[in-house]
């Protein structure tokens, strides 16, 4: 069964039957680990076509000329938080 799509990727979750559960994501991850890997994988998101590809954060704080702003996705990493740890939350308690 099919639980979950994005716009850009329209596979994101699969059931099977009651107890098969396949995730292309990680619900385990808070505001801080995604900081870490946002910071362990720069270069790797820098190269990516298309993804993290924004004007420099207000405070100028990018990767070299890839207009790859890490603080920005931080700030939003931290800025969903709370909804994602309720979700979490949720989530791992119902399945």
């Amino acid at each position: 069964m099919h639980l979950a799509a994005s716009p850009l990727y329209p596979n994101q979750a699969f059931a099977r039957r009651s107890r098969g559960l396949a995730l292309q994501f990680h619900p385990e991850v808070e505001a801080r680990g995604l900081e870490r890997w946002f910071i362990g994988r720069a270069a790797e998101i820098a190269a990516s076509e298309g993804i993290g590809k924004r004007p420099a954060a207000a405070d100028g704080k990018k990767i070299a000329d890839t207009g790859l702003a890490l603080a920005a996705l931080a700030r939003a990493a931290r800025g969903h938080q709370p909804l994602v740890t309720v979700s979490v939350g949720l989530f791992l308690t119902m399945w």
